[in-house]
C-alpha cells in the first residue's frame, strides 16, 4: 500500500491504563418509604480524565431483572443507565422505577474515563418497606401463675407479656428490621398511687 507520513510535532499522546474510581453514597444500604435521588462519586488518577459514570438497578426477586430508563421498563439483561456527572460527583433523579413495597434493590455504578478504563463500584442493597408492622399481644401471665389470662378478666397481678411482631421488611430481633414494639397499659389512677398511664419499650427476640 501507499507510504504514510504523519507530522506528531504539536500533538500530544497521554498513554492512560489507570482504571477510575466510582462509588455509591445514596442510597445507603438500610430501608426507604421513599426514594427519589442516587448519588455517588466519580474520579481518576492524573493524567486520567472521568468521561462517564452509569449506573445499574437490579431488582433482587429474582435473578436477573434490569431496569431499563429509556422503555420504562424492566429487562433479564444488564442496563448501564447514564447519569448527571459534575466535578467528581453524579447524580441521576428521573427515569427511576416505581419502588414495590417489600421488594430488595442493587444499586452500581461504572466510571469509564477517556482512555475507555472502565470499573465498577462495590454494590448497594436496599429494601422499601411502606408497610405498617402489625404486633399481637398473645399472653398476659399473673404473679404465681402460669395460667394464661384471658381477655376481660380481671387480675390483682399481672407478672408478664407476650405476643408477636411483624413487617414485611423482616421479624424482629438482632437479625431482623423491626426496631421496637411499644405495650400500652393503663389503668385508672386510684388512690394518688401514680401508675395511672404507662407505655413500656418491649425487647423483641
Amino acid at each position: 500500500g501507499d507510504e504514510q507520513t504523519i507530522d506528531l510535532i504539536g500533538n500530544l499522546v497521554t498513554y492512560d491504563i489507570t482504571l477510575p474510581n466510582t462509588g455509591v453514597t445514596a442510597p445507603a444500604p438500610v430501608i426507604y418509604q421513599v426514594l427519589t435521588q442516587f448519588s455517588g462519586t466519580a474520579s481518576d488518577t492524573a493524567p486520567g480524565l472521568v468521561e462517564k459514570d452509569d449506573i445499574t438497578i437490579q431488582d433482587l426477586t429474582f435473578a436477573s431483572t434490569y431496569w431499563n430508563p429509556v422503555s420504562g421498563a424492566w429487562q433479564n439483561t444488564v442496563v448501564w443507565a447514564t447519569t448527571t456527572l459534575t466535578a467528581g460527583s453524579w447524580s441521576v433523579g428521573t427515569g427511576l422505577p416505581a419502588w414495590v413495597d417489600g421488594v430488595n434493590y442493587r444499586i452500581t455504578s461504572k466510571a469509564t474515563d477517556k482512555a475507555a478504563n472502565a470499573q465498577t463500584s462495590a454494590v448497594v442493597d436496599f429494601l422499601v418497606d411502606r408497610s405498617t408492622p402489625v404486633a399481637v399481644l398473645q399472653n398476659f401471665v399473673a404473679v404465681n401463675s402460669t395460667v394464661a389470662a384471658v381477655s376481660g378478666q380481671v387480675r390483682s397481678s399481672l407478672d408478664s407479656l407476650s405476643g408477636t411482631a411483624w413487617d414485611i421488611a423482616g421479624a424482629g430481633g438482632s437479625a431482623g428490621k423491626l426496631d421496637k414494639v411499644l405495650v400500652h397499659i393503663k389503668r385508672p389512677a386510684q388512690g394518688g398511687d401514680g401508675f395511672g398511664d404507662q407505655l413500656f419499650d418491649i425487647g423483641l427476640a
